[in-house]
């Protein structure tokens, strides 16, 4: 089978990272697989060499007349690349995305499954809602992250729930964990790492760090923040690392401060390392992660006072923080990369 996933780009985000694990996998398997994106950058994260790249460069700057018809070229841009390919399957991630591919498709006559990676309410009331809504009903399938997710595309009845799968790394496994309470993820409002800089301002301990990984928007009004509590010596922000395991075996509390996710990888990543787990219990993801108490921690959204109480919790109880490491590392069974791709290949069969 031929398979064709299309992503905007192949930078160092949670819906890349799952793409490559797929790619890969379904290449190690026998499928022959294309991505087809819109960036310049080159893959972040690795690649089988098999694996073949299409990129279609197009700007989309300009008065909003420039926009709509260098959104409508974009789509014809993708067509082409759908009709002169010999593809079975496409497999389109994230909402704009699927948008054009699923216009895209039908005009080639190609199957497609739509991928979202985030929870249906971020763009509920937005032009991407709008569109979703008229659009996705002509793809063959469409996968979301999580079952609360799911209830909310009642216009479809070709949905289904497939979690993002987990890949372990067996680098770094003589590191000792340190005082330091970690975060990760690209530096966007919706991440909260304003909420977790509040946080442990108010722990006054300053014999702990706090380390938060990732690049993003959000860097500059961050590090202002962190230099207003005059914090510049306890929290860094080193930026993207191709070695994310190292500060997940180094750290002994992990925080996911997010105001809403899809399904954290970074959060399902830390369990995965051992790394006792922290996270508000947003929508959606975090509630189909963790077993509040048993291998992890669950705060009310956006309760910074409660959030404080749960790290310093943590922080003095060294016994706790070893009970949840020990249970949060089951999570890498329960999202073993064969079981998440059979879910993905059962319904590429299907259609």
């Amino acid at each position: 089978m031929k398979v064709m996933f299309v992503i905007h780009g192949l930078g160092p985000g949670g819906a890349e990272r799952v793409l490559s694990m797929l790619a890969n996998y379904l290449v190690s398997n026998g499928y022959e697989v294309v991505i087809l994106i819109m960036s310049k950058e080159e893959p972040f994260y690795e690649l089988n060499k098999s694996i073949r790249i299409i990129k279609i460069i197009k700007k989309s700057n300009g008065s909003l007349f420039d926009k709509i018809k260098i959104n409508i070229n974009r789509i014809y841009e993708i067509y082409k690349v759908f009709k002169t390919n010999d593809i079975d399957i496409i497999i389109s991630f994230i909402t704009l995305m699927n948008i054009y591919s699923t216009v895209a498709a039908k005009f080639a006559r190609k199957k497609i499954i739509l991928s979202e990676h985030t929870n249906f309410d971020v763009s509920k009331n937005t032009y991407l809602g709008f569109l979703r809504k008229l659009i996705y009903p002509y793809a063959n399938a469409v996968v979301v992250l999580t079952e609360k997710d799911k209830e909310k595309y009642n216009f479809l009845n070709n949905i289904y729930v497939i979690h993002n799968p987990l890949i372990l790394s067996n680098q770094f496994d003589k590191i000792k964990r340190e005082k330091i309470i970690l975060g990760v993820g690209r530096l966007m409002k919706v991440k909260g790492f304003d909420m977790l800089i509040e946080a442990y301002k108010n722990l006054n301990i300053s014999d702990w760090k706090l380390i938060i990984v990732g690049e993003g928007p959000e860097r500059k009004n961050l590090e202002s923040l962190v230099f207003s509590l005059g914090l510049e010596k306890n929290i860094t922000l080193p930026g993207v690392t191709k070695e994310i395991e190292k500060y997940y075996k180094s750290s002994s509390i992990f925080v996911l401060s997010s105001r809403a996710e899809g399904f954290p990888g970074a959060l399902c990543e830390a369990m995965g390392y051992g790394c006792p787990a922290i996270a508000f219990d947003c929508l959606t993801g975090p509630s189909e992660i963790i077993t509040n108490g048993f291998d992890g921690i669950l705060v009310e959204p956006s309760n910074i006072d409660s959030l404080c109480l749960s790290i310093k919790d943590l922080i003095h109880d060294e016994k706790k923080r070893d009970i949840l490491s020990q249970n949060s590392k089951n999570i890498s069974i329960r999202l073993n990369i064969n079981k998440i791709a059979k879910k993905w290949i059962d319904i590429m069969e299907k259609i």
